[in-house]
């Protein structure tokens, strides 16, 4: 009977100590990726990024921190945000840029913007290898994006530009 409770009590320990390290590697992690913009990955079942934005409101004398989130990306490391104003109303809006994985260099990108209060996506790309320079020619944003596509067998460099027009990210 001893020996039974020992085995019991030895494996009940393995038991706690595999609960608690699977506890503590499932906690999300927070990390400021831009000013103001914070991303929090989970990696269990997969790699799903979360983008809070995080301003500081004044409630009287206390100093509260008011987040909101701005998108999520599902099985995609979210490498990069830069903040732009492409619609030149005065509010930010994100380019996020995210690491899709494969040998090829693959990167997918959005660009989210507040829209009464409710963030969209306004514009979604996929890039081999990709450059991108934004430009601000006398308020008007446009993306410079170099990057590989396949013409013909052999991938070439190509530059694609994107400008917002009418609502929409288009390409010129």
């Amino acid at each position: 009977m001893n020996r039974l409770l020992k085995i019991f009590t030895l494996f009940s320990m393995v038991v706690l100590i595999s609960s608690i390290c699977y506890a503590t590697d499932n906690t999300p992690q927070r990390e400021e990726i831009a000013e103001g913009v914070y991303r929090e990955r989970n990696t269990v079942p997969y790699i799903i990024d979360t983008l809070y934005i995080s301003e500081k409101v004044l409630e009287g004398d206390k100093e509260l921190k008011h987040q909101e989130k701005i998108y999520v990306s599902e099985g995609k490391e979210i490498k990069e945000v830069k903040l732009l104003d492409v619609d030149s109303d005065g509010k930010n809006e994100y380019l996020v840029s995210m690491f899709s994985g494969g040998s090829g260099g693959f990167y997918d990108f959005a660009i989210v913007k507040d829209n009464n209060g409710k963030w969209d996506t306004i514009w979604e790309g996929s890039f081999a290898q990709p450059n991108i320079e934004i430009n601000n020619n006398d308020g008007k944003i446009s993306l410079k994006i170099e990057h590989f596509e396949r013409i013909g067998e052999e991938p070439k460099q190509v530059t694609s530009i994107f400008e917002y027009e009418d609502g929409k990210i288009v390409k010129r």
